[in-house]
């Protein structure tokens, strides 16, 4: 492998941030550390349109701090689908901030607009979490995105699943199940229950669910009442 390291990829960076050609790049085992990718790499990822696959394998030193980048720059990116970080030294807490970059449960506006929906692939170690599982999946000790303490390890196991799964989907369908989900998970009701708006709004609601998308969208009324109740923001689309 090319040894670049951080300064090479810093430079590297400014082609991928204007690059319109470039689908697949593999920088596995390139002494790349957290800072390149505070520094060069996703900043990049923020900006980009056209990256899908992206390897970082091996190198050893991106750790939390690069993991924690990489996620905020997720919420930005809606093309990349796969994202290799075997090896890479993410614990835990780095695990934590791919996961929180899937889904932003922050607002009702940051389910839909601060998270990301097209990643359908990745791993954290040497085995991958992909669209190929199917929710619910019980984790294994083969089949593992991280080593969280057994309790937490199994929610987040199967909650990252569960998001992979539904990017999978398509942007429109991963935006309205994470958004359900959201409504109907201990956040939602606080939401809910904040906001009080008039049933007239509702035809307006029809509209913004519609465009969220169009083949699939929720017909009991009540169910778009809660909608509307529970996300004012959709009506300031």
């Amino acid at each position: 492998k090319n040894k670049f390291g951080d300064v090479g990829l810093i430079s590297l960076s400014q082609m991928i941030r204007t690059n319109n050609n470039l689908h697949t790049l593999r920088l596995g085992k390139n002494s790349i550390t957290c800072q390149g990718i505070i520094q060069g790499l996703a900043p990049a990822l923020k900006v980009n349109t056209t990256l899908q696959i992206l390897s970082l394998m091996g190198n050893a030193n991106i750790g939390d701090e690069g993991a924690k980048s990489l996620g905020e720059a997720l919420r930005c990116n809606q093309t990349l689908k796969t994202l290799l970080l075997a090896k890479c030294g993410v614990s835990d807490a780095g695990a934590l901030h791919i996961l929180k970059a899937l889904y932003n449960d922050e607002s009702a506006k940051a389910v839909l607009e601060e998270s990301n929906h097209s990643l359908t692939e990745i791993s954290l170690c040497s085995k991958s979490v992909s669209s190929s599982y199917s929710p619910g999946y019980e984790a294994t000790s083969e089949h593992k995105p991280c080593n969280f303490r057994r309790r937490d390890r199994d929610k987040a196991s199967i909650m990252l699943k569960e998001l992979i799964i539904w990017n999978k989907y398509g942007f429109g369908t991963a935006r309205r199940l994470k958004l359900e989900f959201f409504l109907c998970s201990h956040q939602g009701p606080r939401y809910i229950n904040a906001s009080n708006l008039d049933r007239k709004l509702l035809p307006m609601l029809f509209y913004r669910l519609w465009k969220i998308n169009r083949d699939d969208l929720p017909k009991p009324l009540f169910v778009l009442y809660s909608y509307t109740r529970g996300m004012p923001e959709l009506l300031e689309l």
